[in-house]
């Protein structure tokens, strides 16, 4: 499953909530969040999520422009400024997994 989350301002943490509060229903998701430009503090907070959690749980972040050539209609270019890396050599520790409502709490 995939949900994405459109932002055309800056990132704010009412928006992360929300992503936080679709990820908790969906098993396995890709979570794509899109703004026009990334704190520093919630880009840290996708990387975060995607050490803590299993392969399951993917958090993307993407900032976007508007990019114009000569007389054509303006075309969107996105960045990426977090993703899951692959393998485990982010964290040697074992990884968290989110749960969601029918799963059992791990602690």
């Amino acid at each position: 499953m995939i949900f994405e989350s459109a932002q055309l301002e800056c990132t704010d943490h009412s928006h992360l909530g929300q992503l936080l509060t679709y990820a908790s229903g969906l098993d396995p998701v890709t979570i794509v969040w899109i703004a026009a430009h990334f704190t520093e503090e919630h880009r840290a907070a996708l990387d975060w999520l995607n050490k803590i959690t299993d392969e399951s749980f993917r958090f993307f972040g993407l900032e976007v422009e508007l990019w114009r050539i000569g007389d054509l209609p303006a075309a969107p270019k996105f960045n990426i400024v977090s993703k899951q890396t692959t393998g485990h050599a982010r964290s040697p520790r074992p990884r968290a997994r989110l749960t969601t409502p029918s799963s059992p709490r791990h602690g």
